[in-house]
């Protein structure tokens, strides 16, 4: 068996990898690197202690870049985040009036609704709600949604309370306000204060 992350040795949402491994029959495993998550490390000497031949390192660097949104959440305690912008040439983002549409090409626009399809979620600001109503889904090139959809439901940063109030999120095409914030709907400038940005900020 050739995989590229050293198999989990704990027990989640399924039982340990090591176990499913050796109930198998496998003889031998190649990984290529090392599991960061404490939780979950271990398993190459679960399976050595089992009389399974392991071997790691094989193409580590490669394994590192194809898992790097895990080893990031793991070892930097913070999500991985993808920027996607779209300006003109003279730096422009959108028109003062609000009549501006895509700058994104439609090549750019598919591109970015196949990183939708595998992210978790969406991250944008307040402005971008008030004067784009954006639905935030990911979508075909015919405007279908597709079948696969961010996990949770889209962040709002800056001030969230002006946006307008509805029921709750109910995954309608417009975003709102529902009558109770969540604790972590918004966040803070990096310069409002000297501890970490990334906590939760009242949502004024």
């Amino acid at each position: 068996m050739v995989v590229t992350l050293e198999p989990c040795n704990h027990v989640g949402r399924t039982g340990p990898c090591t176990q499913a491994i050796i109930d198998a029959g496998v003889s031998r495993v190649v990984y290529a690197v090392d599991d960061p998550h404490d939780p979950a490390a271990g398993g190459a000497a679960r399976l050595r202690a089992a009389g399974v031949d392991v071997r790691s390192g094989l193409a580590a660097a490669e394994a590192l870049k194809l898992n790097r949104e895990w080893f990031n959440a793991v070892e930097a305690r913070r999500p991985f985040v993808t920027l996607h912008i779209a300006q003109t040439l003279d730096s422009r983002i959108a028109a003062a009036d609000g009549t501006s549409q895509w700058i994104s090409s439609p090549e750019s626009l598919a591109d970015n609704h196949g990183l939708r399809r595998l992210i978790d979620a969406i991250l944008v600001g307040t402005e971008t709600v008030l004067v784009d109503n954006p639905r935030l889904t990911a979508r075909e090139e015919n405007g279908d949604e597709s079948p696969s959809q961010p996990l949770r439901p889209s962040w709002v940063y800056g001030r969230f309370r002006r946006t307008p109030p509805c029921g709750g999120l109910t995954g309608s095409s417009s975003i709102c306000r529902p009558a109770t914030l969540p604790k972590l709907w918004s966040c803070s400038s990096p310069k409002a204060s000297g501890t970490s940005w990334w906590k939760a900020a009242p949502a004024s």
